[in-house]
């Protein structure tokens, strides 16, 4: 059973912490839903990061965004994210790190279409 300061396990290596309550609340626009995936010291493999993102989305379909927030030199950990279909947004300074925070969000988000000409007032 995890302690209140360690976020539930998703897989061997993944833990779940909601972006809402956790160190990316003032980070970034934070979504309601949004879920960062935190990893063991070197827990990073594409198939890990996969089944973590899918055990996410299916657990709570309202998810638009599970991000991953390495530290700006890991550069190993991006790489493996980025292989696993997570896509760099954003490099933001936290309390004692600088990390650059990677999304990956289900195919409804991504293939959402928004025609700027027709946004209601």
């Amino acid at each position: 059973m995890a302690s209140e300061s360690e976020p539930p396990r998703i897989g061997p290596g993944f833990r779940r912490q909601l972006c809402l309550t956790g160190q990316l609340r003032n980070a970034y626009p934070v979504g309601s839903h949004d879920v960062q995936i935190v990893i063991d010291a070197d827990a990073a493999t594409v198939e890990g990061l996969c089944d973590a993102a899918s055990s996410i989305f299916e657990g709570d379909p309202a998810c638009r965004r599970v991000v991953f927030a390495p530290d700006t030199d890991d550069v190993d950990s991006i790489e493996v994210a980025e292989r696993a279909g997570f896509r760099m947004v954003v490099e933001v300074d936290l309390p004692g790190a600088t990390v650059k925070i990677l999304v990956c969000e289900p195919q409804w988000v991504t293939d959402g279409y928004v025609d700027l000409n027709s946004v209601p007032c």
